[in-house]
């Protein structure tokens, strides 16, 4: 086995297998009727897609995407740990910043990323449905505190940057330039806490707001720099071996699932599926170049994809594969658009910013 390096191209493809994961399962959750075990664990949601592979149900591409779409933020995290790794600790970017100075450009990359489409669905949400924002909403998704109150985040899909500010938090502050030490002793208190939550409260109310915040995520999150630092590697030369280990890794998944407590395990294999279906990918040339584009313009379809899932669930009610795929290709659009806009915006910011200093 062979050390291995994410390249570049690597991540992009495997942020591009992910982001349509995620914008399509975003979608399809809400109308269709098998839930996913993203946030808390429920056994009829896990008997339900069990049974939808057993039986081969005319509904099975929905049920998959449905219940398995949401791995792809399992994806995100770990690539999220193993770029600041690559970037700061091995490439030396952080060098003689300061704390304040870090959070400060993660925050406004966050910021900067999210304010106009979020000002975007305020405005479509009121002039379309009559939906009014309160002032309060605004501020917790703008100040990226949302994911504290999970039961009334509106759009629910922007939690993930409040996640995200938090773990870059906990980055600086315990896991950069650190030993080991202290990402075992976070990951040992995150599965001790959602195992308590899930062995004491059957209801899993608390598990439901651990789910949504740094602790319910550390696992993937601390992979990925696992994997960044120690050179690690599952990759295989041999093309049949990475296959093989593919469909192996896609049963576990997929059976992991039964048990709650299994289920807490799931991010390690599906982290080890996207690596392994980036090998495979490879060998398809033109896949491989999509998924690679849209990967590099993920972030974008992220922000951009829930305006379009609130137009298409209020005025089109998809049901068919066409009207799910033009949603898809409706993102993917808007967020080429969006693009060249946001860099637009990040170059008048710098230019005045220089014209101050």
């Amino acid at each position: 086995m062979q050390k291995h390096i994410i390249s570049t191209s690597d991540s992009n493809s495997m942020r591009g297998v992910a982001i349509v994961l995620i914008v399509l399962h975003n979608l399809i959750h809400i109308f269709h009727p098998l839930k996913e075990n993203e946030f808390f664990y429920h056994p009829h949601n896990a008997s339900g897609f069990l049974n939808s592979l057993h039986t081969f149900s005319d509904t099975l591409w929905l049920d998959i995407l449905s219940y398995l779409g949401w791995y792809g933020v399992v994806a995100f995290l770990f690539l999220s740990g193993y770029g600041l790794v690559r970037k700061y600790e091995i490439g030396g970017s952080a060098a003689g910043e300061s704390f304040f100075q870090f959070m400060k450009y993660q925050v406004k990359k966050i910021l900067l990323l999210l304010f106009l489409p979020y000002l975007c669905y305020i405005l479509v949400s009121y002039l379309c449905f009559g939906t009014q924002t309160s002032v309060w909403q605004a501020l917790s998704h703008l100040c990226l505190v949302a994911n504290f109150w999970p039961n009334q985040i509106t759009p629910g899909i922007y939690w993930f940057f409040g996640l995200m500010v938090q773990l870059y938090l906990c980055y600086y502050l315990f896991f950069f330039k650190k030993s080991i030490l202290p990402l075992l002793v976070v990951n040992v208190v995150s599965l001790v806490a959602m195992v308590l939550c899930i062995y004491y409260d059957q209801q899993y109310p608390l598990l439901y707001f651990i789910r949504h915040q740094c602790l319910g995520w550390f696992l993937p999150f601390s992979l990925g720099i696992l994997y960044a630092r120690y050179n690690l590697s599952i990759v295989f030369e041999a093309y049949w071996k990475n296959l093989l280990m593919f469909i192996v890794g896609s049963a576990l998944l997929i059976y992991a699932n039964v048990n709650a407590y299994l289920w807490l395990f799931t991010p390690v294999v599906s982290i080890a599926l996207a690596i392994y279906g980036c090998e495979l990918l490879k060998k398809l040339k033109y896949s491989h170049q999509l998924v690679i584009y849209l990967g590099s313009i993920s972030a974008f379809i992220y922000a951009i994809h829930p305006i379009v899932r609130m137009v298409f669930l209020g005025k089109i009610h998809p049901q068919t594969m066409l009207s799910i795929f033009l949603y898809l290709l409706i993102s993917i659009l808007l967020a080429m658009a969006y693009k060249p806009v946001h860099g637009m915006i990040c170059k008048l910011l710098n230019k005045a910013k220089d014209k101050k200093e």
